[in-house]
């Protein structure tokens, strides 16, 4: 005759001890007992600085459960899942959200910037430019103070390095084709790409080095992630690079 496994009656999980006693398994029947923040027995209480030094030293190199050790790729994954989001301990309700578009944005914005700007110029008199305009000479000062290496995105003047021969329309189509038609940063495919803009999609140098066509360095986006990622490009350098080892790109 096959013996009853003994479950937990909080979470599920089983076999837990067959003792008439045992209800839960340990996880359920700590977080029972310490409900009440006075039942824990170090309730009120600190560490001396002496005992704290000593459980330190005890638990450093060899004296470590894991010296010697690594968590497998499976075991970092499910304490990653475990820790994530809202099963976070240190979880705050995670970033809020833009009210109007529903974009992630900072804790002390209200909104997007986009939805911002449209909300406080709803009403066009409000804006401080209405009815006026800059004139010849403030224009040519404007441009004259954000030209050449004194914009803060400039990069040497590689813009005015010309695209290669290699760089082809045949070529384009292939990596557009590859990819499946849609923006590999943001998921926009090449039918709304062409409702919003009028244009296909974009074919973006990865490394940000005209001359190199290879096939690996070649991603398709749509036109505002090609203005993205041209600025912070040592971040877009890393993800496309995990894209290419992702993807297996040639």
């Amino acid at each position: 005759m096959l013996k009853e496994i003994k479950v937990c009656v909080d979470c599920g999980k089983g076999p837990i001890s067959p003792q008439k006693r045992v209800l839960r398994c340990k996880p359920c029947s700590l977080r029972e007992r310490f409900k009440d923040p006075r039942n824990h027995p170090m309730y009120g209480k600190k560490h001396t600085k002496a005992a704290s030094e000593k459980w330190s030293k005890d638990r450093r190199g060899k004296g470590n459960s894991m010296y010697g050790k690594h968590q497998s790729k499976t075991a970092r994954e499910k304490i990653g899942v475990a820790n994530r989001g809202e099963k976070s301990g240190k979880w705050k309700g995670g970033r809020p959200r833009c009210p109007w578009c529903g974009k992630q944005i900072g804790y002390a914005s209200k909104g997007c910037y986009s939805c911002v700007a449209r909300e406080r110029f709803k009403d066009p008199t409000k804006n401080p430019m209405y009815g006026r305009t800059h004139s010849k000479e403030a224009c040519r000062r404007i441009g004259e103070a954000h030209r050449g290496p004194k914009n803060f995105n400039w990069h040497g003047g590689a813009r005015q390095v010309p695209y290669t021969f290699e760089f082809s329309k045949k070529l384009k189509a292939e990596i557009r084709c590859r990819d499946g038609y849609k923006c590999v940063v943001c998921g926009l495919t090449e039918k709304e790409h062409l409702q919003l803009y009028r244009r296909v999609l974009i074919v973006h140098h990865a490394d940000y080095r005209k001359h190199n066509c290879a096939k690996s360095n070649l991603a398709t986006v749509c036109m505002q992630c090609n203005s993205r990622v041209n600025f912070n490009r040592e971040k877009w350098l890393r993800f496309f690079k995990q894209l290419v080892q992702t993807n297996g790109w040639l």
